[in-house]
């Protein structure tokens, strides 16, 4: 407010007197005089019955911007001209009576006009210049002073105002809106509570026109500073008496209330219960400790009689005490005793208590000191430290006791600097595991270097060096004193004193020597496991069919143990219908095929307990297929048992001469590991099948009782290795289905499709802890079913071939030209460019199958499976850097190509 009201009077005094140069202002006053001459002269017929208006408007403004001197020539030359060039008679002045009356009284006008502007002009500048000085008052007075309307605007504010609320200048504090000055402080109490605007007085100023204080914590969030203010708000009263502005008077009492806080620190930080109070007993101050100790408040406490607290108001014998040291203490004894006191229900302490008088320069007691220590603590470990000291004596006795019985050496080692560790403990095993004996090893610090095997000195040296950050395990080898080699394993720990600060690294070294043995014995037994589990999975892989072991028994009916997963493309039941449902192979047959079924396997069983039989099989979806099942019975005269089968989808073999016309071109284009899977599962591979079939059923049911470990562990090795021929039997008969067994081309939804991958591989994923994920998946006309495969293949081997981190897998789709192109996106270990198409063909790994495995088929069942439908596939990837793989999808197939595929 004041800004304005000086930046006003300032415009009038100082822009009008000072801003034209004295000759300058005459000038500006005779062209106003000229101008006004023109002007009346153009517009003569229209003034000249009033020709003065134009001229007192130039002696007034000459007035205006000159002053006095310039308004009277205004005046003088205005007359001349009016009357020499405008009135006549023209070219002369002063001829007529009645135009000396008029420019008297104009004079007249114009000098009054000129003189009561120079009048306004000192007022103001009186005025101006009393503004000036009490502004100059206001601004170095210490304490701020602001001026708010009803609605909170600041009107007015001092520099201390301004500095104390931390703006930069008085403007940026006016120029601030209401709401931008409340959002800018944060209040809080004495107590800490927020202090709202609506706790200011202000608010009581223009309610109720009463003057009204606080003081506040106020805390500016622009640069998080804070101060304490004491604030005073008045009201300015307008016409009815009704408040129209608040004044506000703030003073900045931070020292003050810091240094209070300060000593309220220092009260409450006593290890000592801690209070003041008058000599009549009355407790005026009490530290946090105190309170604390019994869960009180100040209000609890405060301005009561001290005998009646509620540490002491539990005992009238207690309370009568209390009242006799204040007493003592009121006439200036120092009392001191120990007295049991109250903290909580049911709950006492101990306390060392006094009460000493405190005097002021005068020497009269002004206050008593009451101050306590809890000592129930200390007595209760007094109690307790003959007891301790009894039982440490006992824990000793026995840990010895345990540490010579423990096979392991359990040592204790002090920091010398540097990473150097001196033992002061070794236990007696040390002995029997090194050779050398507990006082060797704390005579020579350097003992463990010396006996360390030397191919595990370095890193051995290495890991000690650095004391560990929490538990450390360490394998190494050392020479003992007799000369053996042994493998140990040291756990260790650094322990840090919590009373002292030093750290001691306590430890155990154990002999593994023979765990190193049985580990590497397991690493044997597992390398030839896993052969035996490929040469299996190979096997069944090439096995197109369902391979099944299920178990007779003697009530004649059978139980199923084992089936491929071929059984679901080939019958359309699930692995997990078909094992959960003992009933389903009385359904599977063919109600016309089941008597001569029945008769083929009971001469099967008569005979030679092993064959062929060739029966119809119900799908799932109500079709039937042609089979051939390779079954291995229970021989006679046994009545239960394991049966062993394959059973093949024939139904190639009884197709038509054209159907195998048709195929004949599309065999021609078969690639070479095509016409190889051919031959080997239909002739080489159902051989090697059917033996290890018999064999392991001879060898179960033969020679069950006489078999030694071995014997066994060269079994569960065969059933191993069965396993992995299967895996890859599975496998080529999935490659060769891409066009042996593909169905019909139908509008298939991708996005339908992925959930079915994700369901599918769900295991999988929850065990890797995989994130899975799509967008923009269109609907197409492909094979659903090899579609499925596709995805699923890609997928399955994004979260397979993983590196540390969770497997991440983002599938997207996007139209390009005459198709679409799906993309499966990982995060896993990459692969070398230089291996582009050699991981589509058939059979190749670029992994051991100890650590990724697999067969070397899903990539080459991938692009048969797009090559069908009209695309092409390939990868982009660097080594650790994840891999893209894309494949394109002809989007101009026209449904039922598929079928036209199968004549």
């Amino acid at each position: 407010m004041q800004n304005s009201f000086r930046k006003q009077t300032h415009e009038m005094t100082k822009a009008e007197f000072f801003k034209y140069p004295a000759i300058w202002r005459y000038v500006i006053a005779v062209a106003l005089v000229i101008l006004a001459l023109f002007m009346s002269d153009a517009l003569w017929d229209i003034v000249k019955d009033t020709p003065f208006p134009f001229f007192v408007a130039a002696v007034a403004l000459s007035a205006w911007i000159g002053g006095l001197g310039p308004g009277l020539l205004a005046t003088v030359l205005s007359i001349v001209l009016l009357d020499y060039f405008l009135l006549s008679p023209l070219q002369q002045i002063f001829t007529s009576p009645r135009d000396i009356l008029q420019f008297v009284i104009f004079a007249a006008v114009a000098m009054l006009v000129s003189w009561l502007d120079m009048a306004r002009r000192r007022a103001i500048s009186a005025v101006n210049n009393a503004r000036d000085e009490l502004q100059a008052l206001v601004d170095h007075i210490g304490e701020g002073i602001t001026a708010q309307d009803a609605s909170g605007k600041v009107i007015y504010a001092n520099e201390a105002a301004a500095h104390l609320t931390g703006h930069a200048s008085v403007a940026d504090m006016l120029n601030m809106s209401v709401d931008g000055m409340q959002q800018r402080y944060q209040m809080f109490d004495e107590y800490g509570e927020p202090f709202t605007n609506a706790n200011l007085p202000r608010q009581q100023v223009f309610s109720e026109g009463k003057r009204g204080e606080v003081r506040f914590r106020m805390r500016n969030t622009a640069d998080d500073s804070e101060r304490w203010i004491h604030l005073v708000t008045a009201p300015v009263f307008g016409p009815g008496k009704k408040p129209r502005l608040a004044v506000n008077i703030f003073r900045d009492i931070t020292p003050t209330i810091y240094e209070q806080l300060r000593l309220q620190r220092i009260l409450d930080n006593l290890p000592a219960l801690v209070g003041v109070m008058t000599t009549d007993g009355i407790l005026t101050e009490s530290n946090k400790v105190a309170l604390d100790i019994a869960g009180l408040k100040r209000a609890d406490v405060i301005g009561k009689p001290f005998d009646q607290t509620y540490w002491w108001a539990y005992s009238a014998e207690v309370q009568a005490q209390l009242r006799e040291a204040i007493a003592a203490a009121a006439r200036g004894e120092l009392v001191r005793y120990d007295v049991v006191v109250r903290t909580g229900d049911n709950q006492y302490a101990t306390i060392d208590f006094m009460i000493s008088p405190l005097r002021d320069k005068s020497g009269e007691i002004v206050a008593l000191i009451p101050a306590a220590i809890d000592v129930t603590q200390r007595k209760k470990i007094e109690r307790d430290r003959e007891y301790l000291n009894r039982l440490l004596s006992q824990e000793q006795a026995r840990l010895k006791i345990l540490l010579g019985n423990l096979p392991s050496a359990v040592w204790e080692s002090k920091p010398e600097g540097q990473g150097q560790f001196t033992p002061t403990f070794v236990s007696e095993y040390s002995e029997q595991l090194f050779g050398y004996s507990a006082q060797d090893w704390v005579n020579e610090p350097d003992l463990l270097l010396r006996i360390l095997h030397p191919d595990d000195r370095e890193r051995v040296t290495q890991e000690f060096s650095q004391p560990p950050e929490d538990s450390r395990i360490v394998q190494y080898r050392i020479i003992t004193k007799g000369g053996d080699l042994k493998h140990v394993e040291t756990r260790s720990k650094l322990i840090r004193d919590a009373a002292s600060g030093q750290y001691t690294l306590v430890g155990t070294t154990s002999d593994i020597s023979q765990q190193k043995r049985w580990e590497a014995e397991l690493e044997r037994l597992n390398d030839l496991l896993e052969i035996q589990r490929e040469r299996l999975a190979n096997i069944l892989a090439n096995v197109p069919g369902v391979v099944w072991e299920s178990n007779i028994t003697p009530d004649g009916e059978q139980h199923l143990l084992y089936i491929s997963p071929y059984v679901e493309t080939m019958l359309g039941y699930s692995v997990e219908e078909m094992m959960g449902n003992e009933e389903i192979w009385r359904n599977l047959v063919h109600p016309d095929d089941r008597e001569a079924t029945v008769a083929q396997i009971t001469r099967l069983y008569e005979n030679e307990a092993t064959g062929t039989v060739q029966f119809r099989m119900v799908k799932k979806d109500g079709g039937f297929v042609p089979v051939e099942a390779y079954l291995t019975l229970p021989k006679a005269p046994a009545r239960f048992g394991t049966i062993y089968a394959v059973m093949m989808d024939i139904s190639e073999r009884r197709q038509s001469e054209q159907r195998i016309a048709n195929y004949v071109g599309r065999l021609r284009r078969s690639n070479q590991s095509l016409q190889q899977f051919a031959y080997v599962a239909s002739h080489d591979l159902q051989e090697p099948l059917r033996m290890v079939s018999s064999y392991l059923q001879l060898l179960e049911t033969r020679y069950r009782d006489q078999l030694d470990d071995d014997a066994k562990e060269f079994i569960d090795f065969a059933v191993d290795g069965a396993v992995r021929m299967k895996q890859l039997i599975n496998d080529l008969l999935a490659y060769s289905r891409v066009e042996t067994r593909k169905g019909d081309f139908t509008p298939v939804d991708l996005t339908e499709v992925f959930a079915q991958v994700q369901s599918n591989l769900s295991v999988r994923i929850a065990e890797t802890n995989a994130t899975v994920t799509s967008e923009n998946l269109p609907t197409l006309n492909a094979d659903k079913g090899q579609m499925l495969q596709l995805l699923q293949n890609l997928v399955g081997n994004a979260l397979k071939f993983h590196g540390e981190a969770p497997p991440v897998v983002h599938v997207s789709a996007k139209p390009v030209t005459g198709a679409w192109q799906i993309s499966v996106c990982d995060n896993g270990i990459g692969i070398d460019p230089k291996y582009g198409e050699r991981i589509f063909e058939i059979f190749q790994r670029l992994h051991g199958r100890s650590k990724y495995p697999g067969t070397g088929i899903g990539l080459a069942i991938c692009r048969r499976v797009v090559e069908r439908h009209g695309g092409r596939i390939w990868f982009e990837s660097e080594p650790g850097q994840g891999t893209t793989f894309h494949f394109t999808v002809a989007n101009t197939l026209k449904q039922g190509q598929g079928a036209e595929d199968d004549e």
